[in-house]
């Protein structure tokens, strides 16, 4: 369970902070100088090289050569394993912080609403399943679909063909290990 949980926090990690990486971050730098772009790409570094520390101590891998099966084992001990999801967690927790405090405040003052939709709309182009399947799992489906689609004008249907869709495969790949 903590594998399969931590392999899908890699993916939405990554997408999620190569969005902010790539879109987000240029676009308020240009806005306001002394936004700290190199800071949160650095603090992104370090979430997911911990990620990776913790993931790599938990993917050992074991081919039985007698036979056709793989499987997974870990010869890390559970105090280990709890000193590296404790690191993990202190730093991702520190950055979430800091966007809350400095990220979130700065987009506001940078973009109106009618300017960041583009910006947006480009994270939920190019995101992972496990990103908006995430969004909405915290904020629950129907605040999702009856506050936050509504104030991005984002039409009904698009529940049906996209959301919904995140929203299962985060419940049953990701929930379900929780």
């Amino acid at each position: 369970c903590i594998r399969n949980w931590c392999k899908g926090t890699k993916a939405n990690g990554r997408f999620h902070g190569q969005n902010e990486s790539d879109h987000l971050q240029p676009a308020i730098a240009e806005r306001l100088k002394d936004f700290p772009t190199s800071t949160l790409k650095q603090d992104h570094e370090e979430i997911h090289n911990s990620l990776d520390e913790l993931l790599s101590k938990l993917l050992v891998v074991s081919r039985d050569t007698t036979t056709t099966t793989t499987t997974a084992t870990s010869d890390c001990k559970e105090e280990e394993l709890l000193k590296l999801w404790c690191k993990y967690e202190a730093t991702i927790l520190s950055h979430f912080q800091q966007e809350e405090q400095e990220g979130i405040v700065s987009t506001r003052q940078a973009f109106s609403a009618k300017e960041w939709a583009p910006i947006i709309k480009t994270f939920f182009d190019l995101g992972a399943k496990e990103e908006f399947g995430s969004l909405i799992h915290a904020m629950g489906s129907d605040d999702f679909r009856n506050v936050f689609m509504k104030q991005r004008k984002i039409p009904g249907f698009v529940w049906r063909i996209a959301f919904q869709k995140n929203l299962r495969y985060y419940e049953t790949t990701m929930v379900r290990h929780m």
